[in-house]
Order: C-alpha cells, then structure tokens, then sequence
C-alpha cells in the first residue's frame, strides 16, 4: 500500500498544484478586496472566513455572503473564483479517473491487494501454502488437485488470460492469483516466499515453490530464487532441457518434472507391466472416482506418430520391450539410418498405407498438435478399425474432443504431471510406495491390487483413499500412551473395527517407516513403536474411525481388550509407576 500512495501522490502532483494555485489566487483575493463599510470603516474579509467561503463556493452549488454582504467588487471577485475553482475540480478529477484506469496503476493496486491477500491468509490459515507458478494446463490441473484436498494455493502467471481463467473456476478454496513474471524475486516474495508460518509446526507459512511454466529459463530463475532466498524449502520445477535440469541439480531443486520422460515411462508401464500401470493408476487417482479396468495393449509391431524428443523416447521404450517400430515423420533429417521411416505427414492414407496400418498391432499418437493427433485416430480408425490406439494429449482444454473418440488408452501429460506433484505433497509415504511398486513384477502387482479390491467402497467400487499416520502424541495420543506405559501394540490393533470386534475394518496397511528403515505391506502382527509412519488404503471413512479410536487409551483398551485404565490424572500416574516398577523386577 505504501508504493500505491508514492505512485498516487506523484502522478497527482500537477492537479494538486493546480487545485492548491486556484484557491491560492481565490482566497488572496477575497482578502486583499475591500469589502462594504460596516460602522464607517470598510470591512475586510479574514483568512479564515475567506478559507471558509472559498471553500463552500467552490465545492456546492448557492452560498451566502457572511459575515456581512460582499461588496460588488468582492462579487465581482467570486464570479472569476467560481470559474477558477470549477475548472480546477474538473481537471483534477479527470486525471484522477484516468489514473485510475492507467493499466500501471492498476497493476500496481493489484498487486498489492494480492499481497496483502496472501499476508491474510499466511496469518489465517492452518495449513501451509504453495506457490505455483505457471497456470497452464498442468498448472490448472495441479490447482485443482491440491484445492480439492483443502490444501492452499498460490499462483502466478504471466498471462492475463490464464488468471482470468482461474477467476471463473469455482474450487474448494480461494486461490490468490497474480499477472506478473514469475522470475522477479520480489514477485515472489509477494506471493509469501519468505513466510515461514507461525508456531512449532510452521503452520500458515509457504511450504514449498511449484514452477510448471512452458519456459525452461523461467523455471530455472524461480528454482534459484527459491533455493538461495529459502534453501530449506522444497522446490519442485518442470524442465525438459538436460542442460537446465543440470543446473537445477546444481541448486538442490528436489524434484525435476519432464513431461516427456514421466510420459514415455509410463507408456512403457503400460506396454509391459499391465497390472503395475493400474495399480499406479489407482494408487495415484482421484479418491472416489470410478475404478480404471486393466489395460493390456499388444505386442507385435506399432506405428510411432511423430519422431521428436518425445517420439525418441518413446521409440527407445518400445525396441527395449523388443517391439517391431514403423515411425511416421514428416522431417526425417533426424531421424537415424536404422530407425523403419516412412517420410510423410502421419494424417495422410498414403503415408500410413506405406507404413502398413492394416497389418499394425498398435499406433502411438505422439504429436503436439491435439487437433492432428485427432486428425490421425480417425485416419488409423479408417484404414485398421482394430487396432489398438495410445494418443497423447498436450492441453486440458481438449478432453471433450478425445472424450468423443474411441481410443483405448488416452494420456494427458498435464494429468501425468499433476499426479505426479500430487502424490509428492500429499505425502511422501505414496510417493516413495509408488516408486517401490514399480520396481515389483506383477505377479506382486496382482496380489495387492487383490487386496485393494477387497477394502473398496461403493457400487460400483471408487477408487480408494490414501493416508499416513504418525505414532506421536500430538497425532495419537492413546497409541503413544500406550507405549509410553510398556504395552505392546500391534499394527492390527490400530484398525481393529471397534463394533465388531472380531473383524478388521476395511483398510490395508502399505508402508510402515521406522527411522530410516522401510517396511513395505508390513504384516499385521508387527509390533509399533514410538514415532512410526504408516501409509494406509481404505476410504475416508475408515480413516476417521481409526482417528478416534487412537485418540485415548480408553479406546485403545476396547480394541486391545485390556483392562480399563483408571480415570483421573493422579490414579493413571500411580498406574503408570507400578508398571514401570513391574518391569524393573520382571524385565522380559
């Protein structure tokens, strides 16, 4: 607000001056004339009356002439007044409704109405922020993924159009926005960089910088402002240039998103691993929307669409699973001598005619152009109604497009992407199962994709809910008391269904973290202890039963079926000593 008013004050600087010259002239003047004799001797008008009067006049229409009537020079003297003023007032008010439609200004006003904006809700909020910068299709993906957890948001784009966009969606929570380049550090500290939250927990402050622009050098310099101005912060950037991912390793950017790696990755999760691919699908969807079925494209030969950086990737990932690859590629200069090339445009029959469509088991559509890769399904639908169809989409806005056509597996990279982001900071525990699973066979796949059917919800099933849990006493309190007093507690006590005691609830224990060491789908009876994290699957139901279950130790008894611990803080102290004495004489 204080750089609003010095931008105010020096753009009003010559109405001011006009305005304080126009009253000057009309006050001096009412003074210095003579006004009527009162008692014989001629009657001035005082600065303050002549302040008061020039003020009324110039402001309201009609006045009276106090103290005592004004002679006619004195009259003569308010006509030129009455102009003077009037035109003075109109000038200034003219700028002044210019200044306010002066794109400076009102980008100035903006931003600092986003500043205070994100002040207020740093000072409000329980949960941290995190700074997005870049509102494109993996932006707005990625916002309203981390909006529908109730998890806030910052955002800032260079395009007007992109922040117009987000006005009009209607998330979960409100989302400050920002036309501004993102490589300005001072943009970013508008936008809360430096607000370490409040309290033990750091609670409200920024918890990290997301950069998912389209500009490689863009996310690079908000990478490097974010690590030099905050380097505990995690940060995680978008980069398809190797030389720029270098860089970023340079400066300890955790994560380094490219699109074009993550998407040739999965295509080959896909191609090889069938039941990995859903089980990741699953593991990393939204919860609650319905169940993916699994995916198991052919092996054979393939058509690949498109030979750029990603049709390279995606050429590699197909001769590793020992694929026969045709390419289609309207620029074949760099295209190897070894690769299958039919040089033409992958739209054209007689391009795909040359690559023998008809005999293909598969197609890649790659490009990134949506309206040509829609072009191309039609064109391979045409020539070979059975083959199977991969297509890549590059923008959100074309999901109703692809939605229209029959394509066996579509793969948004802003989705890719997003989900990716997502499951990082939801919780690390996902992300370092995910990473785990994918490095499983899938026969592993098959047994735990059994399981999560069997703790799905809803008719037809949705896709289950992922949560952590920490053995502390500010998260679970009962747990830790528990522990606290020498109880063994089993992993199986914790989602002990506290109606029917004989059951468990409908929830599977994934991951269990003790220091650095990591337990993948611990078993049931594994003792817990103090300070461990444990990543399950069921739904958010479930969850809250289990939150109150862990809550105290009265709770915990019901499950564990032990005997009532004794109410009152002095009479649970006295119990809590004789076990300590007890297992001094009996250690076992």
């Amino acid at each position: 607000m204080k750089h609003i008013t010095i931008f105010f004050i020096r753009r009003m600087r010559l109405p001011l001056m006009v305005l304080l010259m126009a009253y000057t002239i009309s006050i001096t003047g009412m003074v210095l004339i003579p006004g009527v004799e009162v008692d014989g001797e001629t009657w001035r008008m005082g600065f303050f009356h002549a302040i008061y009067f020039v003020s009324f006049l110039a402001t309201t229409i009609g006045l009276g002439e106090i103290p005592h009537p004004l002679s006619d020079a004195q009259r003569l003297w308010v006509i030129v007044s009455i102009y003077i003023s009037v035109i003075a007032w109109l000038y200034a008010i003219g700028f002044i409704l210019s200044l306010l439609q002066d794109p400076k200004f009102r980008r100035a006003l903006v931003r600092s109405r986003f500043k205070e904006t994100v002040v207020t809700m740093s000072e409000q909020m329980d949960k941290p922020f995190y700074i997005v910068c870049g509102y494109g299709s993996v932006g707005s993906s990625l916002v309203e993924m981390l909006t529908e957890q109730h998890i806030p948001v910052v955002v800032i784009d260079d395009s007007q159009e992109c922040i117009d966009a987000l006005d009009m969606e209607e998330y979960e929570l409100d989302v400050p926005a920002l036309c501004a380049n993102a490589c300005d550090t001072e943009v970013l500290i508008d936008a809360g960089l430096l607000h370490s939250g409040k309290g033990r927990k750091q609670q409200g402050g920024c918890a990290g910088v997301i950069a998912l622009t389209s500009s490689d050098e863009v996310n690079l310099k908000v990478s490097i402002a974010s690590k030099i101005l905050r380097p505990d912060l995690p940060v995680i950037s978008r980069a398809e240039d190797v030389v720029v991912e270098q860089s970023m390793e340079l400066f300890g950017v955790d994560h380094i998103m490219d699109p074009v790696d993550t998407f040739a990755n999965l295509l080959a999760l896909v191609l090889y691993a069938p039941p990995l691919h859903l089980l990741r699908d699953w593991l990393t969807g939204d919860p609650g929307s319905d169940l993916t079925d699994p995916m198991y494209p052919p092996n054979g030969r393939w058509i690949l669409c498109g030979y750029g950086r990603f049709g390279r990737e995606v050429h590699e990932r197909l001769l590793k699973g020992e694929q026969e690859v045709t390419v289609v590629e309207m620029e074949p200069q760099d295209v190897p001598d070894n690769v299958s090339l039919i040089c033409g445009a992958a739209t054209d029959l007689a391009a795909l005619n040359d690559a023998r469509i008809q005999d293909a088991d598969g197609i890649v559509i790659g490009t990134n152009n949506d309206e040509m890769n829609l072009t191309i399904i039609r064109a391979a639908y045409l020539l070979n109604p059975g083959i199977f169809v991969i297509v890549r989409q590059n923008n959100k806005d074309s999901s109703r497009l692809f939605a229209n056509e029959a394509i066996d597996l579509l793969m948004e990279t802003s989705d890719i992407i997003a989900r990716r982001i997502r499951m990082l900071l939801s919780t690390n525990l996902l992300y370092e199962f995910v990473q785990h699973a994918q490095r499983q066979d899938s026969e592993w796949a098959n047994i735990l994709i059994s399981r999560l059917c069997a703790v799905m919800e809803g008719d037809p099933p949705h896709l289950p809910h992922l949560w952590s849990m920490r053995v502390t006493q500010e998260k679970m309190p009962g747990v830790h008391e528990a522990l606290s007093m020498g109880r063994d507690v089993h992993l199986r006590d914790l989602f002990q269904d506290p109606i029917k005691m004989a059951t468990s609830l409908s929830c599977v224990p994934l991951m269990l973290v003790r220091g650095e060491l990591k337990f993948y789908m611990p078993d049931d009876s594994m003792l817990i202890e103090s300070g461990d994290r444990i990543l399950f699957c069921g739904s958010k139901r479930i969850e809250a039963i289990m939150e109150r279950s862990c809550q105290d130790i009265f709770s915990l008894n019901h499950l564990m079926r032990e005997d009532e611990m004794p109410d009152g803080y002095i009479w649970r102290w006295i119990q809590r000593t004789r076990n300590d004495k007890d297992r001094r004489v009996n250690p076992r």
